[in-house]
């Protein structure tokens, strides 16, 4: 026994189902709509045989097929979260294949054949007929939707069911003529540069020149008067002292 979930979000009824569900219901009206008259190759009499006649038990198989289609495809269109044991989809393609097989055996084989034994078709067979081939069209784009967005796709202007998003449409200008100019984007400065860390002392960075070291003076001679003493940068042997401090004097 089938267990019956809760609703389903809703959806936009899609079109094969559609065609099912109106189609089912029609073919089981059309049961009790005049399908066959008797005729014969010099005539024929008034005698017409309804669908639901015209059959011993194949017309209450087409009464559970054309309600179950349409049932089939109401529950798909409302959501409703439905446990069955193959997919509803399946269920209504096989519904109709069966049913379309009967009324369309029955018709072709009653009215043809024989013309001793012909029957007149009746406007009741043919509206079964088209009834049978709406609920197999419906199934089969309920099975396959990409059939149902080509053939949306293919429609005045492209829309419909399956079809992609409208195409966005620009503002219309004021009543002056002149468009308003949109807003002046605020400019956005952009966020400061962390700081590099200081360097170590004594290191040097890649790249850059250090600038050469300074000469560190000598110390001054002992006593301190002015007068000849050992060159203390060791160029020459001696180097002048005048009391202040070394000059460039030197002497071999």
């Amino acid at each position: 026994m089938a267990g019956i979930g809760g609703p389903g979000p809703r959806r936009p009824i899609p079109i094969g189902e559609a065609i099912a569900a109106v189609s089912g219901v029609l073919l089981f009206i059309f049961l009790f709509l005049p399908w066959l008259g008797a005729a014969s190759r010099f005539g024929s009499s008034g005698d017409t045989a309804k669908g639901w006649t015209i059959f011993t038990l194949a017309d209450i198989v087409l009464a559970i097929l054309a309600l179950g289609t349409a049932a089939l495809a109401v529950i798909g269109f409302l959501g409703t979260n439905v446990r069955m044991p193959a997919p509803r989809t399946t269920l209504m393609k096989w519904f109709s294949v069966i049913a379309a097989t009967i009324v369309l055996t029955t018709v072709i084989e009653l009215s043809t054949g024989d013309p001793g034994k012909l029957f007149d078709l009746k406007v009741g067979g043919i509206l079964a007929a088209l009834a049978a081939i709406g609920m197999l069209v419906g199934s089969i784009i309920a099975e396959r939707p990409e059939l149902a967005q080509r053939f949306a796709a293919a429609g005045p202007g492209g829309t419909g069911v399956g079809a992609g998003p409208a195409a966005p449409t620009e503002p219309l200008p004021p009543a002056g003529g002149y468009a308003a100019a949109p807003p002046a984007q605020q400019a956005v400065a952009p966020p400061p540069e962390p700081a590099a860390p200081p360097a170590a002392t004594g290191a040097t960075t890649v790249g850059q020149v250090q600038p050469p070291p300074q000469p560190v003076a000598p110390p001054p001679p002992p006593g301190g008067a002015a007068d000849w003493y050992p060159d203390p940068r060791g160029e020459k042997r001696l180097r002048y002292w005048d009391g202040n401090s070394w000059t460039e004097h030197t002497a071999d």
